[in-house]
């Protein structure tokens, strides 16, 4: 929900809250997000943005705290990879989701149809947006084209020291289509994968990553070991 011109209560005192402000030490904390819309007829909150912590609540009945993700990729029109695919991941295992896209595609079952870049700049001004306001347990890349969208985001992930992060160096289609421009495979090397706690990558990206041919259980040991050496802390080849 956005902005709600009205006071915020609470079980105990009537508390007032300035626009743009999140409301805490409220029970409303205890509530999952998908909840609020059932207590806000009977408890009215003001100055409700989009969800920090103490908004976001608690899921499992209250027990434990809702995490809180960061997906930074690209956004798949058939809703099958991308962004979506992360976001439906996430609420799926509980977790709250937000977004930075990197690039919009037109693509389906068959294949990609034409892929359009977001300028550096704004990707950068979309991880800003949400870190300014919304703490993050975790975050994972994908589809990041172009060695200038690397870039910005590895400067933000040191700015933000984010320190739970998976990459996932998405460079070919399933249909073949190419992600990622030849020239960034160096950028991705430098200044991306020595800041991920985990790195992904499938049998042809380990290749592009290492420039080894990879034919069987070992060679994907040496290519693991490879990536590993780039500065990751831990390497899940698939």
């Amino acid at each position: 929900p956005d902005w709600i011109p009205c006071q915020a209560r609470n079980d105990g005192p009537e508390q007032k809250t300035m626009p743009g402000s999140v409301l805490r030490g409220s029970s409303l904390k205890y509530w999952r997000a998908n909840q609020l819309l059932d207590i806000l007829p009977d408890r009215p909150v003001c100055g409700l943005r989009y969800p920090t912590r103490d908004v976001i609540g608690y899921s499992n009945g209250g027990e434990k705290p809702m995490r809180t993700a960061l997906a930074i990729a690209g956004s798949d029109s058939g809703g099958g990879a991308g962004i979506q695919a992360d976001l439906k991941t996430f609420a799926a295992l509980g977790v709250f989701g937000t977004s930075a896209i990197t690039s919009v595609t037109a693509q389906n079952t068959v294949g990609v149809q034409g892929v359009y870049d977001l300028p550096a700049k704004f990707v950068g001004r979309q991880i800003d947006s949400i870190l300014e306001d919304i703490v993050i347990d975790a975050a994972k890349t994908g589809m990041l084209s172009s060695a200038a969208i690397i870039q910005v985001v590895a400067e933000k992930v040191n700015a933000y020291r984010i320190e739970r992060l998976v990459v996932d160096p998405v460079m070919v289609a399933k249909g073949g289509a190419p992600l990622l421009q030849s020239d960034a495979v160096k950028v991705l090397i430098e200044h991306l994968l020595p800041l991920a706690l985990v790195v992904t990558p499938n049998v042809p990206e380990a290749e592009a990553l290492t420039g080894l041919t990879i034919t069987e259980l070992n060679g994907m040991r040496q290519a693991a070991r490879q990536i590993h050496d780039f500065g990751p802390r831990h390497v899940v080849l698939k």
